[in-house]
């Protein structure tokens, strides 16, 4: 027996694979949104993966919680953990730390001969 213990979407899983799968994965975190009938579990982190806006519906918080990790399972071979997060990523994007900012840049219009360059005029 070679430790397959079922199949989501196109990929058996295994032990092994889900310990795999697991550990060179980031946590991905979620949040809640109500809808009419229903609650939303969508991932709010990181933002730049492309889980990221991934979306799971249940008429209880429950049930869009583990819709979510079914869709992720499913859609995007993510088996790995999930974490409830009241804070989307997306939020603090263009958020830029100081001590990252080049003291020679200016705050001015960009001018036509740096938007051509030299070898256009």
């Amino acid at each position: 027996m070679n430790g397959i213990l079922g199949q989501t979407g196109r990929q058996g899983l295994s032990d092994t694979a889900i310990d795999h799968k697991i550990a060179e994965k980031r946590t991905v975190r979620y949040q809640f949104t109500k809808v009419q009938h229903g609650w939303n579990a969508w991932v709010c982190a990181p933002f730049h993966s492309r889980t990221y806006g991934a979306v799971g519906f249940g008429t209880t918080k429950e049930k869009a919680r583990k819709a979510l990790r079914a869709r992720l399972a499913d859609n995007y071979g993510y088996c790995g953990h999930i974490m409830f997060s009241d804070v989307d990523a997306a939020d603090n994007v263009g958020e830029v730390d100081i001590r990252l900012w080049d003291d020679r840049a200016d705050n001015r219009p960009i001018s036509l001969r740096e938007a051509c360059g030299a070898a256009g005029v």
